[in-house]
Protein backbone atom coordinates (compact mmCIF):
# COMPACT_ATOMS: atom_id res chain seq x y z
CA UNK A 1 0.00 0.00 0.00
CA UNK A 2 1.44 3.24 -0.84
CA UNK A 3 1.67 6.37 1.52
CA UNK A 4 -0.94 8.37 0.29
CA UNK A 5 -3.63 4.84 -0.04
CA UNK A 6 -2.94 4.71 3.57
CA UNK A 7 -3.50 8.08 4.33
CA UNK A 8 -6.60 8.11 2.42
CA UNK A 9 -7.92 5.16 4.38
CA UNK A 10 -7.27 6.65 7.50
CA UNK A 11 -8.59 9.96 6.41
CA UNK A 12 -11.86 7.72 5.76
CA UNK A 13 -11.56 5.82 8.96
CA UNK A 14 -11.41 9.00 11.03
CA UNK A 15 -14.74 10.62 9.22
CA UNK A 16 -16.82 7.63 9.61
CA UNK A 17 -16.08 7.47 13.64
CA UNK A 18 -16.42 11.13 13.63
CA UNK A 19 -19.95 10.86 12.05
CA UNK A 20 -20.77 8.23 13.96
CA UNK A 21 -19.72 10.15 16.81
CA UNK A 22 -21.93 12.96 15.71
CA UNK A 23 -24.84 10.92 15.51
CA UNK A 24 -24.81 9.69 19.22
CA UNK A 25 -24.73 13.23 19.78
CA UNK A 26 -27.51 14.40 18.29
CA UNK A 27 -29.51 11.17 19.49
CA UNK A 28 -28.59 12.35 22.93
CA UNK A 29 -29.52 15.54 22.46
CA UNK A 30 -32.83 15.21 21.05
CA UNK A 31 -33.27 12.60 24.06
CA UNK A 32 -32.38 15.23 26.66
CA UNK A 33 -34.87 17.68 24.78
CA UNK A 34 -37.58 15.33 25.21
CA UNK A 35 -37.11 15.11 28.60
CA UNK A 36 -36.48 18.50 29.04
CA UNK A 37 -39.88 18.52 27.99
CA UNK A 38 -41.33 16.61 29.95
CA UNK A 39 -39.73 18.05 32.89
CA UNK A 40 -42.14 21.05 32.51
CA UNK A 41 -44.97 18.64 32.34
CA UNK A 42 -43.61 16.98 35.25
CA UNK A 43 -43.45 20.30 37.37
CA UNK A 44 -47.14 21.70 35.76
CA UNK A 45 -48.47 18.34 37.62
CA UNK A 46 -46.49 18.87 40.68
CA UNK A 47 -47.98 22.39 41.07
CA UNK A 48 -51.26 20.79 39.62
CA UNK A 49 -51.78 18.69 42.46
CA UNK A 50 -50.15 21.31 44.98
CA UNK A 51 -53.13 23.41 43.82
CA UNK A 52 -55.92 20.70 44.08
CA UNK A 53 -54.42 20.35 47.67
CA UNK A 54 -54.78 24.00 48.93
CA UNK A 55 -58.39 23.66 47.63
CA UNK A 56 -58.95 20.25 49.40
CA UNK A 57 -57.61 21.99 52.53
CA UNK A 58 -59.70 25.30 52.41
CA UNK A 59 -62.74 23.56 51.57
CA UNK A 60 -62.41 21.55 55.03
CA UNK A 61 -61.27 24.74 56.61
CA UNK A 62 -64.58 26.42 54.75
CA UNK A 63 -67.15 23.64 55.63
CA UNK A 64 -65.19 24.15 59.75
CA UNK A 65 -66.24 27.74 59.55
CA UNK A 66 -69.77 27.13 58.41
CA UNK A 67 -70.44 24.58 61.11
CA UNK A 68 -69.31 27.19 63.52
CA UNK A 69 -71.02 29.84 62.17
CA UNK A 70 -74.40 27.21 62.68
CA UNK A 71 -73.72 26.64 65.91
CA UNK A 72 -73.33 30.48 66.82
CA UNK A 73 -76.22 31.02 65.56
CA UNK A 74 -78.10 28.36 67.36
CA UNK A 75 -76.75 29.54 70.37
CA UNK A 76 -77.99 33.37 69.62
CA UNK A 77 -81.51 31.87 69.04
CA UNK A 78 -81.44 30.09 72.49
CA UNK A 79 -80.15 33.40 74.25
CA UNK A 80 -83.10 35.35 72.14
CA UNK A 81 -85.33 32.89 73.55
CA UNK A 82 -84.18 32.92 77.01
CA UNK A 83 -84.19 36.57 77.18
CA UNK A 84 -87.51 37.01 75.38
CA UNK A 85 -88.85 35.36 79.06
CA UNK A 86 -87.04 37.49 81.01
CA UNK A 87 -88.70 40.58 82.54
CA UNK A 88 -86.14 43.02 84.22
CA UNK A 89 -88.92 44.83 86.61
CA UNK A 90 -89.74 41.03 87.62
CA UNK A 91 -86.01 40.08 88.17
CA UNK A 92 -85.71 43.43 90.07
CA UNK A 93 -88.50 42.90 92.40
CA UNK A 94 -87.45 39.52 92.81
CA UNK A 95 -83.92 40.84 94.12
CA UNK A 96 -84.97 43.54 96.44
CA UNK A 97 -87.93 40.95 98.40
CA UNK A 98 -85.02 38.31 99.23
CA UNK A 99 -83.32 38.55 102.17
CA UNK A 100 -79.63 39.78 101.96
CA UNK A 101 -77.33 38.42 104.27
CA UNK A 102 -74.92 40.91 105.29
CA UNK A 103 -72.61 40.46 108.18
CA UNK A 104 -72.51 43.46 110.76
CA UNK A 105 -73.83 44.23 113.69
CA UNK A 106 -76.89 42.80 115.07
CA UNK A 107 -79.17 45.10 117.26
Amino acid sequence: MSRPMALGLVLMILILTSQSEWKQQLKNEIESSGSFHKKPQQISNKHELIKEQIILSQEKKIHLLNDLVKTLQQQITECKNASAGYNPVEAVAVNTSEPHNQEGPED
